[in-house]
């Protein structure tokens, strides 16, 4: 199972992160290492809305990696940018 996910609090501008775990792990924790795929720089300004087209998916090519898309703002950016991202299941063939 993978989840991908924006991050950000008052002092950290939103960015993307993703993390994972294997069926075998213990219940209620993701073991995988999280990694930050983008790390916001900027606020969002010009609409309310946030993370309208992001998704995370599993690639039936190989049915081991999942992908990843989400937003985050560079410095001085008016409009946000889009990171794309992928962790494959270890192990697997």
């Amino acid at each position: 199972m993978a989840l991908g996910y924006s991050y950000g609090d008052g002092l950290t501008y939103a960015g993307q992160r993703m993390t994972a775990r294997l069926a075998g792990d213990p219940p209620g924790t993701m073991t995988r290492r999280e990694t930050v795929l983008a790390t916001g720089a900027a606020a969002q300004t010009n609409t309310l809305r946030w993370e309208d087209y992001t998704t995370l998916v599993m690639d039936p090519a190989d049915d081991c990696t999942f992908w990843y898309v989400g937003d985050y703002l560079r410095p001085g950016a008016a409009n946000y940018s889009t990171r794309i991202g992928a962790v494959r299941a270890p192990g697997c063939r």
